[in-house]
């Protein structure tokens, strides 16, 4: 069990390697494992294991590099009523999030899971999504993620279309991007 040192101490800096700079690169390896698996690590400053050089804060992304993120971008959206489109991909996108789920479920089982998934819905005069489906021209193969991205369409909310109801045809891309 660690003890908190007494407040103002200052605590004496551990040698990184017990090896002079002119030691081989093996010999400093061997001692830094050491270091590591003996506990000590937790008291090492953070400073490069090369001499001169300072330490590389991006380094845990150079060994074990992100793994890509999952992107979606919106298509082509084709309405048919009397509800504006920009309304309509407003309210989609800001429930993204339901379909990124979609996405990253499927992608536990398909890593390199890409495509494009086309959903056909119809507003009815209430605002309401009364019918949701996977179109034909849908290019993702996850059966699965399709309908859970058309459950997602289902569950939406618009507002109250101008006289009647608004059939609307609205395709998501799905795609492993770069890491920010």
């Amino acid at each position: 069990r660690r003890t908190q040192p007494a407040p103002g101490h200052v605590p004496e800096q551990p040698a990184l390697a017990p090896l002079d700079a002119g030691a081989s690169l093996e010999e400093r390896e061997r001692a830094i494992v050491s270091r590591l698996q003996n506990g000590g690590a937790l008291e090492l400053p953070e400073i490069a294991t090369e001499p001169g050089q300072g330490f590389d804060y991006q380094l845990v992304d150079k060994v074990a590099p992100r793994p890509p993120l999952p992107t979606l971008r919106m298509g082509a959206t084709t309405v048919n009523g009397r509800l504006p489109a920009e309304v309509i991909q407003r309210i989609v996108r800001q429930n993204f999030g339901r379909f990124r789920l979609c996405y990253e479920n499927a992608l536990r089982e398909a890593p390199d899971l890409a495509g494009s998934v086309v959903i056909d819905f119809v507003i009815d005069p209430k605002g309401r999504v009364t019918s949701s489906r996977v179109s034909t021209e849908s290019t993702l193969p996850d059966e699965g993620m399709r309908s859970c991205v058309a459950r997602g369409m289902g569950n939406l909310s618009f507002p109250q279309p101008e006289g009647g109801v608004v059939k609307v045809t609205y395709p998501v891309t799905f795609a492993l991007g770069p890491a920010d």
